[in-house]
């Protein structure tokens, strides 16, 4: 499926206007590494929390309740 250069055309105008544009370029940045700083930050949640498994326990419970 292949897109016609007329509209090829209007899309390269419309995102070299919005990179143009200090706050667009800004907001354009932003909606692309929040995501992608968000699923990191989980994945590293998780691989800390199954190699230190004890130690992310022991935060959550005193000693005497992991015996």
């Amino acid at each position: 499926m292949a897109i016609d250069p007329a509209t090829t055309k209007i899309l390269a105008q419309l995102a070299l206007k919005a990179a143009a544009d200090e706050e667009a370029r800004k907001r354009i940045i932003m909606i692309a590494l929040i995501p992608v700083i968000s699923v990191l930050l989980i994945l590293t949640m998780f691989v800390y929390i199954i190699t230190h498994p004890l130690d992310y326990l022991s935060t959550i419970f005193s000693g005497n309740e992991l015996a």
